[in-house]
């Protein structure tokens, strides 16, 4: 018998496991409907992660700062970390991947399209990674390849 940790909070409406069925596939990951609302919805073509929303690729930029993260318009943002990807899929260039660098030297971090990373690869499934690697969940419900 399965007991839910105490953090558990049921939903509103329940479907049970026998009605559960597979919506799409993205990636290495089977996305199904479970009945549950995780508050999470599935990114739009292209978009960038940021915070709990995502940006318009197009016309917009995650900028995290220490007054919160929030989508500003393409070259906007200052004194914050300026993410224009989230993964490849965010990128205007097919071949191109999501590099997030600057962490180290001093530099501003930011995130950016580039046809080769020095940096940490963001990804959305391990599908974006060099072999051998995977797609795995790091802070800010963003992904990286390790």
């Amino acid at each position: 018998t399965f007991i839910p940790p105490d953090t558990f909070s049921p939903p509103d409406t329940f479907i049970p496991p026998d009605t559960w069925t597979f919506d799409t596939a993205v990636g290495d990951t089977a996305v199904f409907d479970t009945g549950f609302d995780t508050g999470f919805d599935a990114p739009p073509e292209g978009g960038i992660l940021c915070g709990g929303s995502y940006c318009n690729a197009a016309t917009q930029q995650c900028c995290a700062s220490f007054t919160g993260v929030t989508c500003v318009a393409k070259g906007s943002c200052s004194g914050g970390t300026t993410l224009s990807c989230s993964s490849a899929a965010s990128c205007p260039i097919p071949g191109q991947v999501c590099c997030f660098s600057g962490i180290f030297g001093g530099g501003t971090p930011t995130a950016t399209c580039q046809l080769f990373c020095a940096g940490f690869r963001l990804c959305a499934s391990s599908a974006e990674c060099p072999s051998g690697q995977s797609c795995l969940p790091t802070i800010g419900g963003y992904r990286i390849c390790r």
